[in-house]
């Protein structure tokens, strides 16, 4: 019999107001990382304007790069990233998971899960 352990974190449907409420829980939270597969597969990111982005998600954890180093864009000044953070890694690991939103002209271009 093995003892080998796979660590899953139980994924939910997105939920505006739980993802909101999360904004001001701990670190440790799980609820944004559980929904962030929803969030991004139903492609409801897809286009929107900061503004609604900013409705949807609420504001941006305070984790902001416009035209950072982190960005490689031709044209930086139609580019703008926003950050957020999701929560902890869900294989188990240390890390914590983010969202990154990157806008063109005022558009969503582009969203990139990530752990640190």
């Amino acid at each position: 019999m093995s003892s080998c352990y796979e660590w899953k974190t139980p994924q939910k449907p997105f939920d505006r107001n739980e993802w909101l409420q999360a904004k001001d829980s701990s670190l440790t939270t799980d609820t944004r990382v559980q929904m962030i597969d929803d969030l991004l597969n139903s492609k409801m990111l897809d286009g929107k304007t900061f503004d609604e982005i900013k409705f949807l998600l609420g504001d941006n954890d305070g984790y902001a790069f416009p035209n950072s180093k982190r960005d490689t864009f031709p044209d930086s000044d139609n580019y703008k990233r926003v950050t957020y953070r999701l929560g902890g890694q869900r294989d188990g690991g240390i890390d914590y998971e983010w969202l990154d939103i990157i806008f063109k002209d005022d558009r969503v271009i582009q969203c990139i899960e990530w752990h640190d």
